[in-house]
């Protein structure tokens, strides 16, 4: 049993495995990649290349550069990953109005612990408050509407929405202007 170099890894590091374990592993990856709805998310393959020199060598994929600064595909990646559909909202005063819709196709399940936060910027383009409410369990295809209440009695600039994941992570976002159509 001969050892190669294992499939995509420098030979300057040492990394070995027998040849046949190397053509088992690659046909297992073209299965999982052509079976699975989510490769796109998954695939190790590069459109960017390598950079760096010898042994600071580095393959560049991802939604995220080598200095972690996002990609210009990772909005749309996690647009595309998160459970929800659309965003709407309507302002009245002080009170925003905002309709959350539930994915219809993958990935599609049900929200639980999930939340709103708005935030509110003011004169300057500084965010001046904050409000965060809890959103009741969502099904598939359903609808939820919610309501934040600011207490600052001007216009805001702009509100920035975030639908917020039990684990305080972002799975969808709007940066609504008042003088913009309210589903954009």
């Amino acid at each position: 049993m001969g050892v190669e170099r294992m499939a995509g890894s420098n030979p300057e590091f040492g990394m070995a495995e027998p040849t046949e374990w190397i053509t088992h592993d690659m046909k297992q990856s073209e299965l999982r990649f052509y079976a699975s709805p989510v490769a796109a998310n998954n695939d190790d393959r590069t459109h960017a290349g390598d950079r760096g020199v010898g042994s600071l060598q580095q393959r560049a994929h991802g939604v995220v550069d080598l200095h972690g600064a996002q990609e210009p595909w990772h909005e749309l990646l996690r647009r595309e990953s998160s459970p929800i559909e659309a965003l709407a909202v309507q302002r009245q005063l002080n009170k925003v109005q905002v309709l959350i819709e539930v994915r219809r196709d993958l990935p599609a399940y049900t929200l639980r612990g999930y939340k709103v936060r708005g935030l509110f910027f003011g004169e300057g383009n500084l965010p001046v408050e904050r409000r965060e409410v809890s959103m009741p369990d969502a099904a598939p295809r359903g609808e939820t509407k919610l309501e934040l209440v600011f207490t600052q009695p001007e216009a805001p600039v702009h509100i920035q929405i975030d639908v917020l994941r039990p684990t305080s992570f972002s799975a969808y976002s709007l940066d609504w202007k008042p003088w913009l159509p309210a589903s954009s």
